[in-house]
């Protein structure tokens, strides 16, 4: 009675035993499952949470771009209606007293030239001037300030994936006080200059200039449009915009991840439309040149005939008299007409033109020469100007990494697009749904060799300079490391350092541990209430290269006796996926001891040293009969999950 209530209690405390242990593996495995599903959650918030600061920033840029374009079109419908009211209320030719003698009328004389008695047309027009004004200047404030909050939310896209420290709110301090020291008096100046200046309703003033042996009179309203043609700038901001968003950023948003963005955004806030305009000189010299020289050519003309008119008839009959800038009566082109014979006249003509003089010219010897010293020192002072041009227009080493790594985002877009087209063709033909078209196929894979080709040129010239960059920075650890002296502070940095690179590899070993079990998973329900045999014929070397011998002897002997009878027994059968489950789990293990071996502590863990003596253990014992479900496969690979937590070490 004693030893059968004796062997009860055994059997029961066994029992519990294994019911308690049962439950602290349950424990541990739903410990590891949350801690999974928790680095997953945070991993798809963070994608989400880049893919939306992404979308706003991408949709703050495009509104900032339809107001660029409103803007524009505002500028120039009230740049027009003011030529309109210049045309109409200018004077024209003033004559003197003689030319009047002689029958030439004065336009003074008629109350209608002028615009002096008031037309309602011209303050009609007036008012829509004033009107488009207002809201070109409400449309200029607010697309500064879309375009600050874009400027704001790229730092923070920056700052965020650089750093998590308490600087981050100076850093955004900072650029606040940038953004409101030099852009706020940019914007001012804008609206001041190329906004506000126009015609203004009810308002009419006649102005006089006395001139040699003349009389101008002028019209504020025609004065007034020589200043509003600085409204232009609205154009050129325009398609300077344009040109940066389709030549960079465009393939940056389409082809960039979160990297590339930061690299992207580290310098966007301080773009500015110099850097735009390099740009596009850079790119388009010739389309630069002759688009600024013909709207110079245009504006002159136009400034021209308004300053012109009162005091010279010829400008003030036709616009193309202004246009042909090179007639010497008109001062703004001078040229030199060099004959072989030339005669003393042409040559005081000459020098007329040259020294900018109508009726005087010299007629000394020594007159003549201090003129070609003047010319020459002009010349100097030209040169001068342009080589100071020349390097405010030079591109800066920041300017020059960002316009290299937007460039190698492009040839990487015009790739990708290359490839997409070529696998298309093939798809469709394939498909039956296009005719085979051998000329198409190999025009399609020609462009994707040499866009290809591209993008790997550009990509070994970025990645050179990096390369020789870390040697260098390493060199110079080593160098630094070995001068002995370097203090507390700087051990403490290498540790860190240190520290850095064995996480990142233990990251990596786990993503690769994460992908092999989800593989396992994925294995186990694509057979699920299946049949499943264990291979029995399996070494120890081939469940974990680190364990060694440790698996020879008795289990051995063992296992190769069950490993006879159940190859008799399952030799016809087909591969089960025992054999791929156990093909894969060699290959985790090996991971996991070089994961091990690189960490910075060598001891053997003893919980990891059982767990896979326990694993090693139930590969090699036979199983007497075949598992119905994948429960049991997953509740004896239960312990294995929890080998996760080696990353935590």
């Amino acid at each position: 009675m004693t030893e059968s209530v004796r062997q009860g209690i055994n059997n029961a405390l066994l029992m519990r035993s294994r019911s308690v242990k049962l439950m602290k593996d349950e424990e541990v495995d739903n410990v590891e499952v949350k801690k999974r599903m928790k680095l997953k959650l945070q991993l798809f918030s963070t994608l989400r949470e880049t893919e939306d600061e992404v979308k706003s920033i991408k949709k703050l840029n495009n509104g900032r771009l339809m107001i660029l374009f409103f803007n524009a079109f505002i500028a120039m419908v009230g740049l027009l209606l003011s030529i309109v009211i210049s045309e109409t209320c200018r004077y024209g030719y003033i004559p003197t007293s003689q030319e009047m003698a002689q029958g030439m009328l004065n336009p003074l004389d008629d109350p209608s030239t002028g615009c002096r008695d008031k037309p309602r047309r011209i303050v009609i027009l007036q008012c829509l001037i004033s009107l488009s004004t207002a809201v070109l200047a409400s449309t200029i404030i607010y697309g500064n300030y879309k375009h600050y909050k874009m400027l704001k939310a790229m730092k923070s896209f920056v700052l965020t994936r650089q750093t998590m420290s308490v600087e981050f709110f100076e850093q955004i301090k900072e650029f606040k006080a940038f953004y409101w020291n030099e852009m706020i008096l940019f914007d001012i100046r804008e609206i001041v200059l190329c906004c506000l200046v126009h015609p203004f309703p009810w308002f009419f003033k006649t102005i006089t200039v006395e001139q040699m042996n003349r009389t101008s009179i002028y019209q504020f309203e025609s004065l007034i449009v020589i200043f509003m043609f600085l409204r232009l700038w609205h154009i050129a901001k325009l398609l300077l915009h344009l040109f940066y968003r389709f030549y960079f950023e465009e393939s940056i948003f389409v082809l960039g991840n979160s990297y590339d963005l930061v690299k992207m955004f580290e310098q966007k806030p301080y773009i500015s439309h110099v850097l735009m305009f390099k740009t596009f000189l850079r790119c388009h010299p010739v389309k630069c040149i002759s688009t600024w020289f013909l709207c110079l050519l245009f504006v002159a003309a136009y400034c021209i005939r308004i300053a012109e008119s009162p005091s010279n008839y010829l400008h003030s009959v036709y616009f193309w008299n202004q246009v042909a800038l090179s007639h010497p009566h008109y001062n703004v082109v001078l040229t030199i007409r060099q004959r072989r014979d030339m005669a003393v006249k042409d040559a005081q003509e000459s020098v007329r033109r040259l020294t900018f003089a109508v009726d005087m010219y010299p007629s000394s010897h020594f007159g003549r020469l201090i003129c070609i010293v003047v010319m020459l020192l002009g010349i100097l002072l030209v040169s001068i100007t342009t080589a100071i041009m020349t390097t405010k227009l030079s591109l800066t080493q920041n300017e020059t990494e960002l316009l290299k790594y937007s460039e190698l985002q492009t040839f990487k877009k015009a790739a990708v697009i290359a490839s997409v087209k070529f696998l298309q063709q093939i798809y469709r033909t394939n498909r039956g749904k296009q005719k085979k078209d051998p000329i198409l196929l190999n025009k399609l894979r020609r462009a994707l060799f040499k866009t290809a080709y591209l993008y790997n040129i550009h990509l070994c010239a970025q990645e050179s300079p990096a390369r020789s960059g870390r040697s260098a920075s390493e060199a110079a650890r080593r160098k630094r490391k070995g001068c002995g002296g370097t203090g507390r502070l700087q051990q403490i940095m290498d540790r860190q350092q240190e520290l850095l690179e064995w996480k990142a590899t233990v990251d990596s070993k786990m993503e690769a541990l994460q992908g092999s079990l989800d593989e396992i998973l994925s294995l186990l329900k694509a057979r699920d209430r299946q049949p499943i045999t264990f291979r029995t014929e399996i070494s120890s070397s081939h469940v974990s290269p680190s364990a060694g011998a440790a698996g020879e002897g008795a289990e051995g002997g063992q296992a190769s006796g069950h490993a006879v009878k159940t190859r008799r027994r399952h030799s016809s059968k087909p591969k089960t996926i025992s054999t791929e489950l156990l093909s894969i789990l060699p290959s985790i293990d090996y991971s996991l001891s070089r994961t091990r071996s690189n960490s910075k502590s060598r001891d053997e863990d003893p919980d990891m040293a059982k767990l896979r003596e326990r694993l090693r253990r139930q590969s090699l014992k036979p199983s007497p009969t075949a598992w119905r479900s994948s429960e049991e496969m997953k509740s004896q690979l239960r312990g294995f999950s929890s080998m996760s937590s080696f990353a935590n070490v």
